[in-house]
Parts: structure tokens; sequence; C-alpha cells
């Protein structure tokens, strides 16, 4: 059975760290791997926000500097300590678009996102948001730039292709997301 043997940190800045782990197969060999990790290994959740009635997906779009585009992405973001996948589901979709979620159809298992690269795990969270609320604004830090996206949930898998025709980095949980709607469309 494979097992982690010693994990070394190579280089550790303010979120990130380079680590490299030495780790033993299941062939008993004894190999080794570089990952990267969140500092005090955090993870996040993706929130999969659907307003009922006008039958559209909320997403959002900003800049991602490690792939040097815009990416078209859920609105996510990091699980801060002593809160749920949940609570942090309602905090960041309110913090990022400005919507109240009204109903949760399904909280996901936490997921590997590139199992490859790095441990962290993220949470989907497909809810309803609540569309008697009145959208407040945005509350993003001082860093972020977030484009608000309402797209027809119908519409979603073209969109999605479109805008990585034009240039855009398009989150690949959304477009599973967007190939299984349309799936369960026809």
């Amino acid at each position: 059975m494979a097992k982690i043997n010693q994990t070394v940190t190579l280089s550790k800045g303010k979120f990130l760290e380079l680590q490299k782990i030495f780790f033993t197969n299941d062939d008993g060999k004894e190999l080794q791997w570089e990952a990267c990790q969140r500092v005090n290994q955090v993870n996040a959740v993706s929130i999969f926000a659907i307003k009922p009635k006008a039958k559209t997906i909320v997403l959002v779009r900003q800049f991602r500097a490690p792939v040097g585009k815009y990416c078209i992405e859920c609105p996510a973001g990091l699980i801060e300590a002593g809160e749920t996948a949940m609570e942090s589901a309602g905090r960041e979709l309110l913090e990022e678009t400005g919507y109240t979620i009204g109903k949760v159809l399904e909280c996901g298992v936490a997921a590997e996102n590139s199992a490859g690269m790095t441990g962290e795990l993220t949470t989907p969270i497909v809810a309803l948001i609540d569309e008697s609320v009145p959208r407040k604004a945005q509350r993003m830090d001082g860093t972020e730039h977030i484009e608000l996206l309402e797209v027809p949930i119908g519409k979603l898998c073209n969109v999605l292709k479109k805008a990585n025709a034009n240039g855009d980095v398009v989150s690949g949980k959304l477009l599973a997301f967007s190939y299984g709607m349309r799936i369960n469309l026809q």
C-alpha cells in the first residue's frame, strides 16, 4: 500500500509552499514528487449559483496570474478557520456577487482539483439564489476585480466555448458542469 514517508518544504511564501514529497508506491518503490500546497492546508468551496426564475447561472470573470488570462469560474473561495463549507459558500457568494443563497440543492464532497500538483480540496455547492432578496454590492478585497456574468443555463456550454475561443480560460469544474447540464437538458 502506498504511503507518504516524509515531506520537505523547499520554498514558502505568504499563501503557498513548494514541497518535495518522499513516498513509497504500491510496488514498494521509494519515489519523490514535488507539489504546491496552501499554507495551513486550507481548502475551498465552489458555488454553482442558479437563479431559478431567470433560469441563469451566476459566474465570475477575473484575471488569474498563474494562467496569465481572464478566467470564467463559479464564485469560489477559501474556507476560513472554524467555518463549514456551507457557511463559506454563503459568505463567498455574497462577497463576490452580492447574491444570497435561498436553497442548497447539493453540498458535494471535498474533491481534488489537480491531484498531480496540489492537495487542495474543493467542495462544490449547487444552490438556488434567493431572488426575493435584492442583490447587494459586491464586497471584494482590494486585490479582487470581479466581473459578474449571468448566463442562461441552456446556453452555458456554448457561452463557455465562445469565451475560450476569445482567449479566456474556463474552469474545468464549470465546463464539466455545463456538459452535465447539456446532457440533462436533452
